[in-house]
This record gives C-alpha cells, structure tokens and sequence, in this order.
C-alpha cells in the first residue's frame, strides 16, 4: 500500500506529521497545559491531558529519554509570583508521576516570563503564557525498525523503530 503522508493542523498550527514511508507521527510541538491566574492547580481536564500525552513512552528506562516540564508566567505573574513557575511544572511532574511515568525520567524547571508564547505589554494577563510544555527527549541513535505487528492492523504501512542502547536496552522512538 502507498502512503502519502498527512499532517494534523489545529488552528492553522501544525500539531503532528505522518511520514510517507512510516506513518509513524513525528511530534512538532509539546503537550501544553494552561493554568488559571496566579494558580498552580491542574483541572481535572488538565490532569487528563497531561497523563495521556504520551503513550508510547510510559514505563520506559530513563536511559531511553526523559521528560522537560518546563513551566512558564505571564508578564503579570512574574511581578509578584517568583517560584509559580517551578510549582506548575512539578504540579504537572506529579501528574506524570501518578500516570505511571517513571520518576527518573521528569526533568522539571521554570522560566518565568522569558518564554511567551503571546506576546503582550508589560504586567498584561494572558492565559496561552501560563503554561507548562512537556516534551518528551528521546535517546539518540541508529534507529532500527520493524514491522508492526500488532493488533488491529495498522490503517496503513507502520515500523515501529527502536534505538538499541550499548547494553541491548531497546528504546522505543517515533
């Protein structure tokens, strides 16, 4: 079967691309969770969000990737709220934790304002800059590949790729 490749685009961004060759989703943008004003508590959705973000990598050895948590202010915030930042991302980190991610692989920090993703005037409220982005960074290396076999056949051609570290741990990768 040929495949083309296709793109997933959200409000003109583009999320995810499948390669022609694979089908396998290559990750252009972290998982965002947005956070209230001068809050560091996830909603229930948020929870959700974050513990489902990124299945393929739950219960992988740290020595295969790790997680950045890296949380963030709006311009406000960063007036009177210096470690929000840092709470956020391990509020999120936690979450991982619960979801069954392994403790050695979140790497969380904050950057305070420095990052907007809006950009806004000084000591403006924006919601899209009170965030923690989750990244997952995979181990590099040869990649070796092979084929899916799993169960319900794939909608389209699928490898599924591994790195294989010096000791013979085999690092799934996209």
């Amino acid at each position: 079967m040929t495949n083309l490749g296709f793109s997933l685009v959200l409000a003109g961004a583009v999320l995810a691309t499948w390669s022609a060759e694979a089908c396998v989703p290559i990750i252009k943008v972290p998982a965002q969770i947005f956070f209230d004003f001068e809050k560091d508590i996830l909603s229930p959705r948020a929870r959700q969000s974050a513990a489902t973000s990124f299945p393929t990598v739950k219960g992988q050895d740290e020595r295969c990737g790790s997680f950045s948590v890296v949380g963030h202010l709006d311009s406000a915030e960063a007036e009177s709220q210096s470690d929000l930042d840092l709470r956020r991302a391990d509020a999120v980190g936690a979450v991982l934790l619960e979801a069954g991610f392994r403790k050695a692989t979140i790497k969380t920090s904050g950057v305070g304002h420095s990052r907007p993703m809006v950009l806004t005037s000084p000591g403006a409220r924006e919601v899209q800059n009170r965030r923690v982005e989750i990244m997952w960074l995979p181990v590099q290396g040869a990649r070796v590949c092979e084929e899916y076999t799993g169960h319900p056949p794939p909608m389209c051609d699928v490898r599924v790729c591994h790195v294989i570290l010096s000791d013979g741990l085999k690092c799934r990768v996209q």
